[in-house]
């Protein structure tokens, strides 16, 4: 039996490293100031596709040396572990970032530096939410490419954690809500302020696969209104 964890990717693994010296001389080359604040259609986003293995490889740099503290995503994943007595053999990893150049990048260098250490995983692509209409292509995407995930897991055996701690708000938001509803064992986040990783247990609601299947077909129809 695995132990699941699935978390977002947002990009504070770009701002903690824009201070690193090595960071910081790509970034003022590109012209990549503030790059962790890029919006999707900020045309900086190109030039990270034109660099990308270049700026990877410097990243994942950055990483070995800070470990953990390089992210959010890896302080409260690593973190969570500890708390929750898992070992690096029995966890998998579920990522998902929007499809950013700045998130995908971001995503990549964390993805490479689990697996370093010995830490399996995959790593998903959602739409990313700009808008109102973007907004329901970015929910339908969370439940074909999570929630679903989240289900397949729990049919196969494994335990199911999901780091609420990293990326933005409402996508996080709604995939602990539906990821609760598929079954996942706890939600945590990791409170900076006290360093400490709090866990909610998952409530005592399920939905079964009959309803979750008419809520996602709900979810396409948007027909509903916010």
């Amino acid at each position: 039996m695995r132990k699941v964890h699935v978390t977002a990717v947002g990009t504070s693994l770009l701002g903690n490293s824009s201070k690193d010296s090595n960071v910081k001389k790509v970034i003022d080359e590109l012209g990549l100031e503030n790059w962790e604040r890029m919006s999707f259609n900020d045309d900086r986003q190109r030039k990270i596709a034109d660099n990308f293995n270049r700026i990877k490889g410097v990243l994942l740099e950055y990483l070995r040396d800070k470990g953990q503290g390089g992210s959010a995503e890896l302080d409260s994943l690593l973190s969570a572990m500890k708390r929750f007595g898992h070992s690096k053999e029995e966890v998998y990893v579920l990522m998902y970032t929007t499809n950013t150049w700045n998130s995908e990048l971001a995503g990549e260098v964390i993805k490479d530096y689990l697996e370093e250490q010995g830490i399996h995983g995959e790593k998903t692509e959602i739409s990313s939410i700009s808008s109102e209409e973007s907004f329901y292509e970015g929910i339908n995407d969370l439940f074909d490419k999570v929630i679903k995930r989240i289900i397949k897991f729990k049919e196969e055996g494994d335990e199911v954690f999901i780091n609420a701690t990293p990326g933005l708000k409402p996508e996080t938001t709604f995939l602990s809500l539906a990821g609760l509803l598929a079954g996942a064992d706890s939600i945590y986040y990791k409170y900076q302020e006290f360093n400490n990783v709090v866990s909610l247990p998952s409530l005592p609601i399920t939905i079964t696969p009959k309803y979750l299947e008419w809520l996602i077909r709900f979810a396409e129809s948007r027909v509903y209104a916010l």
